[in-house]
């Protein structure tokens, strides 16, 4: 009270390391605003690295906060610093988080887990609400799969998050059926260069054509020998990968590396794939385009996995495959990827499938039967696998369905068809199936009835 009283009417520096906290408190419950800027302009002052923490608490305890120290403690304390962070009491680690909130969401839960692990018995009970901060819905499902498995906290003592995770899963799953567009060749110029492609609108039962490549060779969707892969994002097609075809001669040369984006009718050359390749499988997984496997320009199989991030714009390599294998199919579903099928050499056709769950490749349950040059759509909780040759020239019209939850693969109604070298994509809970080369020759298998039907698009 000295202090305070002396601080009042007298310009001396009474202040001190040793005293400052005590009458900081002394002035916040006296009401003294004089008082507590004076301690806190000296607190900023002879603030350091060392002491950043501490002074930020006392600080925030008593309502004084600097926004210099506020700005230093969210630049200098990282937010998995553990040591210093889990000392913190609930209403200081609730105003740090407040500081961190625009951070990465599974860094914000790995600061909360360890925090209240720390004091786990008298802390637990704050984990819920502190686990509202996290915005599940902006984590990649990599990071919702990591929370489901790993986290003991998550997995053992809250079932009703779990719950909460599993939704988001099965919403993102529903969003990634609901793509109900099919790219496909429409026709070629005199030199069998690809010179339009035409998108399947499976609901309007109707063709609309896109224009051209804009560069001086075209990768060709054609899933045979000059293969590339058109994948369908919102209201862009991304062509990747394929043959490049010699106007000279009908024969193909080398595969391009080549990845391109149309919007509408104008086309974006893109970053290159690190390997050129063809008879690849393709598929999108929050946010980047993964390509697997196929064939290198000497004829070389490959296992090597890598993927495009769209916002980046980067190819990255993930862990490559267990098996190395061209013309298979690669699905994404529940936050992995599936690799089904395809040829590991001229001579063999494969039913193995495997599973990359964001860390490694796994393998699951074969398809009851051998397949490669086949078409997969995820529907209903289900991977489906649609014909496709089973060895040599013999194609299959038979399909069969993957179970996740009794990790089986069982037979459903076949087409009315074999085919391969095809297109699959869902719309309204069916499925539709288009030949590459007769485009009027569709379709459509409904879950419900298990039964095919054949269904006429307009041109």
């Amino acid at each position: 009270m000295k202090i305070i009283v002396d601080g009042l009417y007298s310009d001396d520096d009474l202040l001190t390391c040793d005293n400052v906290g005590d009458v900081l408190a002394a002035a916040d419950f006296l009401q003294i605003p004089l008082i507590k800027t004076e301690c806190t302009d000296f607190i900023v002052a002879n603030s350091n690295e060392d002491t950043l923490l501490a002074d930020w608490i006392l600080l925030n305890k008593y309502n004084a906060m600097s926004q210099s120290i506020a700005r230093r403690v969210d630049f200098s304390i990282n937010l998995c610093s553990s040591n210093k962070i889990n000392e913190l009491e609930f209403h200081d680690f609730e105003s740090f988080l407040d500081l961190k909130a625009d951070n990465n969401g599974m860094d914000l839960l790995k600061c909360i887990t360890s925090w209240t692990e720390h004091r786990k018995n008298e802390r637990k009970e704050y984990f819920p609400k502190l686990f509202d901060r996290i915005k599940l819905q902006q984590l990649k499902t990599k990071y919702l799969n990591e929370a489901e498995r790993s986290n003991k906290l998550v997995k053992e003592d809250y079932p009703e998050i779990l719950a909460k995770i599993s939704e988001i899963k099965r919403s993102r799953f529903t969003e990634d059926c609901s793509n109900n567009h099919i790219a496909i060749t429409l026709k070629r110029d005199e030199f069998g260069h690809q010179s339009e492609y035409t998108v399947s609108d499976a609901t309007e039962k109707s063709l609309s054509q896109i224009n051209s490549f804009d560069t001086d060779y075209h990768p060709v969707y054609y899933p045979g020998k000059e293969n590339s892969v058109v994948i369908v994002q919102g209201d862009k097609l991304f062509a990747i990968g394929g043959t490049r075809p010699q106007i000279s001669r009908s024969s193909t040369e080398f595969w391009c590396n080549c990845i391109q984006t149309a919007s509408v009718t104008k086309w974006i050359r893109l970053r290159d794939l690190s390997v050129g390749r063809r008879k690849f499988g393709c598929t999108i997984l929050e946010g980047c385009i993964y390509v697997a496997g196929g064939l290198e320009h000497n004829s070389r199989w490959l296992s090597s996995v890598e993927a495009y991030d769209i916002d980046d714009k980067m190819w990255v390599w993930t862990p490559s495959m267990l098996q190395k294998r061209e013309g298979l199919t690669l699905v994404s579903f529940n936050g992995c990827l599936y690799a089904m099928g395809g040829t590991p050499n001229q001579s063999r056709v494969l039913r193995c499938v495997e599973c990359y769950d964001g860390e490694i490749w796994r393998r699951i349950a074969p398809m009851k039967k051998t397949r490669t040059d086949f078409a997969a759509v995820v529907l209903n909780n289900h991977i489906y696998a649609i014909g496709g040759k089973t060895r040599g020239d013999s194609t299959t019209a038979s399909v069969e369905k993957y179970d996740p939850s009794a990790k089986v693969w069982i037979y459903v109604a076949s087409m009315h068809k074999p085919r391969s070298n095809h297109t699959a994509c869902v719309s309204n809970g069916n499925i539709y199936v288009v030949n590459s080369k007769d485009h009027s020759d569709v379709e459509v298998y409904d879950s419900v009835k298990n039964c095919w039907m054949l269904l006429q698009l307009d041109k």
